[in-house]
């Protein structure tokens, strides 16, 4: 534990959330920077600034940056310790004339330490005078802040109310270097998101609860569309919670449910005694003395509400209707008129039977209200025999609309866009070779946005820092006989991945479409930080994601495999992949310890 001299502490910058000290290590003479939550209660998107910031610390250089040391308490306070390379803070040195020549000093070495920073691939999205050390005489420059910086090319950070944003109003721009950085906007979808949209607006006015399907084939972009519903749903217009049924886990009742609904309990557990008070309050009227039947689903629901008696056995049938009927309560407590409900639910065509049968009931019982659901899956998976398309005709005939979102290849003009956007060019310079990225990809937008980034990963685009413009040789492109197959496409990204992360998002996709880190740290046999940089360049091709839960200081956290390459995977190796057999092995070890001698 790292220990700080209280009288040491300069206070350098205090502002909002935060404020800065200099100081030294107890005992030692090295320098320190120490930034601590100016509150005894932080709020979780402070915790979760200190704990991005320290997990970066491996790739930040003392050429050029304040890099972290340690996240420790000190005095009740989670406080991110960083090395000190001395220099003024510049928001200190605000407000006094300079001469011409410190000046330009400065303003030449905060240049050099952003490039260095945009040759690490950062995006710094909080650049401003509280976060820059300068030394005027030698024009040296470091930058510090690191607590939303991105090494994502692409990324879709959650949703936040109107008056949340990232980074400092005031010193906004386009913080831009010669990576290959992605449009995080859609195209062609506007008239989909308008119909969600409306959907989303009956449910608030009228309250009856309503199922909206999105359909389209694999990497057409239905989560994406979705997720801008998501985006006008941020409190305090309503709530939502989303669920990835997985292909392997079918024979799971209510796993995705249970996932879905753990986004909602979490965040109460960050909330003031008082808000949580009514939550709790509400949540027990729900529930009543069957408390326990959600609590098994959610285990964090009882650090809400408490620990919850036993409830009694049941016949099956009967079993099934009490819990049927305690969850919609449950569902009712998140599903009100003051914040409506919306339950995504992605790839239904996999979805397990108990959870069908368990929507089947929630959208036609008229006891539940204010509550859209939408559900995702891929048509050219789903026949008219398929288990959901019975059910979807047994929910039709008990309800009065169900729309049918079909998402269809983006038209030549949208892909047009993309491709112009991503490298800033106007439209008719990217005309050719958006044409031959419309022809490879036939207007699949996931398939579309890799095919780009693996021509910019092979050299076949290339930034040109004289003209500061994208460059590319369009016949050297189609030279190359790049593949038509989305597959075949996945499958080179990934073997462009180093060996170590190779091996790891091969045993991440034997695990399925998600897994918490515990478990794929049992399977590597490695800790969770060695698991994160394994598989850091798989998160930045855009073929896993990485993610902690909303407090990152209780050492929780999930990984993910994206579908279309867990199917190029799968598709490469099958089901009997190698390591797959490793996986079961070590998954089943603990079963055997514990199983009664002659049974596993």
């Amino acid at each position: 534990m790292m220990e700080l001299l209280r009288d040491a502490l300069q206070t350098l910058w205090e502002e909002g959330e935060f404020i800065l000290s200099r100081g030294r290590r107890a005992g030692g003479r090295s320098p320190l920077l120490v930034l601590a939550p100016a509150v005894d209660q932080p709020a979780p998107g402070s915790l979760q600034r200190l704990a991005h910031e320290y997990a970066l610390r491996d790739a930040l250089e003392p050429a050029w940056a304040a890099r972290p040391l340690a996240l420790v308490q000190h005095q009740g306070r989670p406080t991110l310790v960083r090395a000190d390379p001395g220099g003024e803070l510049l928001a200190r040195l605000l407000g006094t004339p300079w001469e011409l020549a410190p000046f330009l000093r400065v303003a030449i070495g905060l240049a050099v330490a952003l490039g260095r920073l945009h040759a690490r691939g950062f995006i710094h999205k909080d650049v401003k005078p509280a976060h820059i050390l300068a030394h005027a005489v030698t024009g040296e420059a470091w930058l510090t802040g690191f607590g939303i910086a991105s090494r994502l090319p692409r990324e879709r950070p959650a949703p936040a109310p109107p008056d949340v944003m990232a980074g400092t109003l005031a010193y906004m721009a386009h913080d831009v270097s010669d990576r290959l950085l992605l449009p995080e906007k859609l195209y062609g979808r506007e008239r989909e998101i308008d119909r969600l949209l409306a959907a989303f607006d009956r449910v608030v006015a009228r309250g009856t609860p309503e199922l909206v399907l999105v359909s389209g084939a694999a990497g057409i972009g239905k989560s994406a569309v979705v997720h801008e519903l998501h985006r006008a749903l941020v409190p305090p217009r309503g709530l939502f919670a989303s669920g990835k049924f997985d292909q392997y886990k079918r024979d799971i009742p209510y796993a995705t449910l249970a996932h879905a609904f753990q986004s909602l309990v979490r965040p109460l557990l960050g909330r003031n005694e008082a808000e949580l008070g009514t939550w709790r309050d509400a949540l027990r009227q729900a529930l009543g003395p069957h408390g326990q039947l959600i609590v098994q689903l959610i285990p964090e629901l009882a650090l809400v509400i408490g620990t919850q008696p036993p409830v009694p056995d049941l016949p099956p049938p009967d079993a099934q209707h009490r819990f049927q009927t305690v969850f919609r309560r449950f569902l009712s407590v998140f599903a009100r008129p003051e914040h409506p409900l919306v339950l995504f639910l992605d790839d239904l065509q996999w979805l397990d039977a108990a959870t069908l049968d368990l929507l089947q009931h929630v959208l036609t019982e008229s006891e539940v209200r204010h509550l859209l659901v939408v559900g995702a899956y891929r048509d050219n998976e789903v026949s008219p025999s398929h288990p959901l398309m019975r059910t979807l005709a047994a929910i039709r005939t008990a309800a009065a609309r169900v729309p049918d979102i079909v998402l269809a290849p983006l038209t030549f003009d949208d892909v047009g866009q993309l491709v112009a956007d991503t490298l800033h060019c106007v439209r008719d310079r990217a005309r050719p070779l958006a044409q031959l990225v419309h022809e490879k990809t036939a207007g699949n937008p996931f398939f579309a946005l890799q095919f780009v980034t693996a021509l910019a990963e092979e050299g076949l685009l290339a930034f040109d820092p004289d003209a500061a413009a994208w460059t590319w040789d369009l016949a050297r492109i189609q030279a190359t006989g790049y593949t038509d197959n989305v597959v075949d496409l996945l499958v080179g990204t990934l073997h462009r991945l180093p060996a170590t992360t190779r091996e790891a998002v091969h045993l991440l996709a034997c695990l399925g479409h998600r897994a918490e880190t515990a478990t794929l740290q049992l399977v590597h046999g490695a800790s969770e930080e060695a698991i994160h940089a394994t598989l850091w360049e798989a998160v930045r091709a855009g073929l896993a994601r990485g993610g902690r839960r909303a407090q990152p200081h209780r050492g929780h956290a999930r990984q993910g495999v994206d579908g279309l390459c867990l199917g190029a995977h799968l598709s490469r190796h099958g089901r009997g992949a190698p390591g797959r057999g490793r996986v079961g092995a070590v998954l089943r070890a603990p079963l055997r310890a514990r199983a009664p001698p002659g049974r596993v």
